[in-house]
């Protein structure tokens, strides 16, 4: 696993912060968002140390809830 400089950690801090507030701020997470957005960061590490680092992307588009054991009822 690569190390993380100052730099990656503003941007893992700036992702997990983005997908905590996606989420509705909820208590108890930090360590789920971190780690979301340290796997972030390392899909999109440059292949060649000479390409400039772009701003990782994170899909927040779908929130994170539970999967439900039942459909919602037909109207």
């Amino acid at each position: 696993m690569p190390e993380i400089d100052g730099q990656d950690e503003g941007q893992i801090r700036e992702i997990a912060y983005f997908l905590w507030l996606h989420e509705g701020c909820p208590e108890g997470r930090a360590d789920d968002h971190w780690m979301l957005a340290c796997g972030s960061l390392i899909v999109q590490e440059p292949s060649a140390p000479d390409e400039a680092k772009a701003p990782p992307a994170v899909d927040i588009t779908t929130p994170n809830r539970p999967a439900t054991a039942e459909a919602p009822p037909k109207p």
